[in-house]
């Protein structure tokens, strides 16, 4: 058969360059420090720097910065991935109480209840 050979072929064709890609410089210029030393590239373990830790590192830097703010001011004060105020007032609320953000506690003795890291402010009653 003409159209069946035994043999193998095997053609190698180089990578073409992106040097100067507009696509791959926009997404350099968007990551941060962390994006770049977080974990080992390629790691085997899943680790990785998501906007979800980004904006938990955020919150705990506000709230050792402004002890005793309350939820509002922490929205209002910084930058988050959540995609509305009420969103992020909500999911942080949730994830402070059950400890998913760690070092982080509410002051519920008074309203509008309080924020502080696990060291400082009114001991819990």
């Amino acid at each position: 058969d003409p159209y069946c050979s035994a043999r193998e072929i095997d053609e190698q064709i180089g990578p073409r360059l992106m040097r100067h890609s507009v696509g791959a410089k926009q997404i350099v210029e968007r990551l941060s420090e962390r994006h770049k030393t977080f974990a080992r590239a390629g790691n085997a373990d899943g680790k990785r720097w998501t906007p979800f830790q980004e904006s938990a590192e955020r919150v705990k830097q506000f709230i050792r910065d402004n002890p005793g703010c309350t939820m509002k001011e922490l929205v209002n004060g910084v930058r988050l991935h959540y995609a509305s105020p009420s969103s992020a007032r909500s999911n942080l609320a949730s994830h402070i109480r059950s400890g998913i953000i760690k070092g982080i506690r509410f002051d519920a003795s008074e309203k509008p209840h309080r924020l502080y890291t696990e060291d400082d402010g009114p001991s819990r009653t």
